[in-house]
């Protein structure tokens, strides 16, 4: 089980995909799984922050809804990492997966907004929580735009062996290995450079 955040860490932005991002709100320090998601306020900054303008409707039930709503959030995060387990190892889209991406598809609380901007005009689109699962749509919208728009074969897991994050690499030569360099790239390249200079002496 994750254990809860001592202090208020920073969402990590490494996957380019939100779904991928939200995957990669449960990481590892010090070698402890790790949830930045641990109460429905951070679960409602995270979807702020990637970009969803998400509200929870006034009639939502108050008296059980934020612990389902996690509840809810946690379970398909988990479902999207064992499915993108599989397609990272066997190119293969688990049909759970598909099912159940659907199932939040199928919920009526998106709409779209059109109003003007500096610029011209903008176009938003908007989702609402009336059920814990509808919290869900937005990130499985992320999923299934990617699986019909984008290159599988592009997303990783992190060449560390320790780290959990999963990526989409966008490079121009395909070559990405590392969630980044400043997390796990520098620091396994440096535990390598001494390993070497050590078999040397």
């Amino acid at each position: 089980m994750a254990t809860k955040v001592a202090e208020k860490v920073s969402f990590l932005w490494l996957g380019n995909a939100p779904f991928l991002d939200f995957i990669n709100t449960e990481i590892v320090q010090d070698g402890k799984p790790v949830d930045l998601l641990n109460e429905v306020n951070d679960l409602y900054e995270w979807l702020n922050q990637a970009g969803f303008h998400v509200e929870a409707a006034p009639e939502l039930d108050k008296t059980k809804p934020a612990e389902e709503i996690l509840r809810a959030s946690r379970a398909y995060r988990r479902a999207l990492r064992l499915a993108m387990q599989t397609i990272t190892t066997t190119g293969v889209v688990p049909l759970e997966i598909l099912h159940k991406t659907n199932d939040y598809l199928l919920r009526r609380n998106h709409w779209f907004e059109l109003s003007k901007a500096s610029n011209g005009h903008l176009l938003r689109d908007h989702w609402t929580v009336e059920q814990p699962e509808d919290v869900c749509s937005p990130i499985a919208h992320s999923f299934a735009q990617f699986l019909s728009l984008g290159d599988l074969s592009r997303v990783r897991k992190c060449k560390n062996p320790d780290c959990v994050l999963y990526f989409n690499d966008t490079s121009k030569s395909g070559t990405r290995e590392w969630c980044s360099l400043a997390l796990c790239g520098n620091r396994l390249r440096v535990a390598a450079f001494r390993r070497r200079k050590a078999a040397t002496n």
